[in-house]
């Protein structure tokens, strides 16, 4: 069974997010009802993919299934993680499985009235399951946005359907790749193995295991990075030709795009995965990831990221979204909020030399060159090659607006020149 999901630590001037102008909903983790422990990634999986069909509705906000996970395992009230989403709507449910059968219960409740708008229990053989899932999706979008038509409900993405054992496994390896650390993506990169050896046409693993590959080398700095790139956009590349409709995959090509400096290509992959989900916070993370790194466009990054940062207030990689926006603040001028955002990026994700990197060069540029120089150390205790050319390696295609920028943040916050 899948540890209880913790929410990254928040400012404490932090405070509930107003409701958007449209319908908002938050779905929660369903609870495994079953006596098999086993069976967890499989009500995960209810509320993940109910979250992803639900997102593809422009007219509807709908909150990250990351945030609305980091209430796994809470007792905590239907108003309290409203209000803490700034969400209207909540659904909640559970599922038990016995043998071949398999009952699945969910509710829709208005927290602003406390009433439950809907409920209702599907019965029926393991084989029903993808159907039972859509069946709840329709009817949720039925009570909570009447205004889509019938037509617009029809055209709802439906992803192919695939082995449950292996859709299961699927679930698992995208909760060990969002942990971060170099023991989860290897146990996430060990199951998406398995699951495209057994599925090799399951496009949404093919598309996670590239975004995968990509973001484990931006946060450890492997050695063979070229070769896993490489890896990374034949993935990608597999699954749009698999689905042209998932946005993972776009999104996945994109950072890989980015990475590759060719803006131009990222800016409109990316924006394909927006179209395609147009509540995918990590996607608009993404899209203000390629303003500023492949077009140095500050004020353009700000804005994607806190679009990234409603969507998902409780994501446990907020911190990575939080660290980026302080750069781009710390670019604009805006020393002290700047350094406010780096010093939290830090506080909610410990470990991290990129955090305490971007940390250091805020602190330089903000003039607090004697806190810079400790932040600075701890930065080169967590990655010894951390200098100057290093930065400029890991960063080669940067827009040269942001490149220069980091660069003399970072000598002014005394980062040597050469690890030699």
């Amino acid at each position: 069974a899948a540890p209880v999901s913790q929410a990254p630590t928040q400012s404490a001037a932090d405070t509930p997010p107003p409701l958007p102008d449209k319908p908002s909903i938050a779905v929660l983790p369903f609870v495994n009802m079953s006596n098999d422990p086993e069976q967890e990634f499989l009500a995960d999986g209810i509320a993940e993919d109910v979250t992803t069909a639900l997102s593809k509705f422009g007219s509807l906000f709908v909150i990250s299934r990351s945030s609305a996970f980091s209430y796994k395992g809470e007792n905590a009230s239907i108003l309290r993680i409203a209000e803490e989403l700034g969400v209207r709507y909540v659904v909640e449910g559970s599922i038990r499985r016995a043998g071949n059968r398999v009952r699945i219960s969910a509710q829709l409740v208005d927290a602003a009235t406390g009433n439950h708008l809907w409920a209702e229990r599907f019965d029926g053989e393991v084989d029903d399951f993808f159907d039972l899932q859509d069946r709840i999706t329709e009817q949720i979008v039925v009570i909570v946005a009447p205004e889509i038509e019938a037509r617009e409900r029809e055209r709802l993405i439906k992803a192919p359907k695939t082995d449950l054992t292996v859709w299961a496994l699927c679930q698992q390896a995208i909760w060990h790749r969002e942990r971060y650390t170099e023991e989860h993506f290897a146990k996430a990169a060990d199951l998406f193995g398995q699951i495209i050896k057994r599925e090799p046409r399951f496009a949404l693993a093919q598309a996670h295991y590239s975004y995968l590959l990509f973001v484990s080398i931006r946060t450890t700095t492997a050695d063979d990075e070229h070769e896993i790139l490489a890896k990374a956009l034949v993935h990608a590349n597999e699954a749009i030709t698999l689905d042209p409709q998932e946005p993972m995959a776009y999104l996945a090509r994109g950072r890989l795009q980015m990475y590759a400096g060719n803006g131009e290509q990222a800016l409109n992959d990316v924006r394909t995965a927006i179209r395609l989900n147009p509540n995918f916070s990590a996607a608009y993370f993404g899209l203000g990831l390629v303003h500023y790194h492949s077009f140095g466009d500050a004020a353009e990054a700000i804005a994607n990221y806190d679009i990234a940062l409603r969507l998902g207030p409780r994501d446990p990689t907020r911190w990575i979204v939080t660290a980026h926006k302080g750069t781009a603040l710390r670019q604009l001028g805006r020393h002290e909020e700047a350094i406010v955002l780096c010093r939290e990026a830090c506080q909610m994700r410990v470990g991290i030399f990129l955090n305490e990197m971007t940390y250091a060069a805020a602190l330089g540029d903000g003039g607090e060159l004697e806190e810079a120089a400790v932040v600075l150390a701890r930065a080169i205790e967590l990655q010894p090659k951390l200098s100057i050319d290093f930065v400029r390696r890991i960063h080669m295609h940067r827009h040269p607006t942001s490149l220069e920028s980091l660069i003399s943040a970072l000598r002014k916050a005394g980062l040597r020149e050469t690890a030699d």
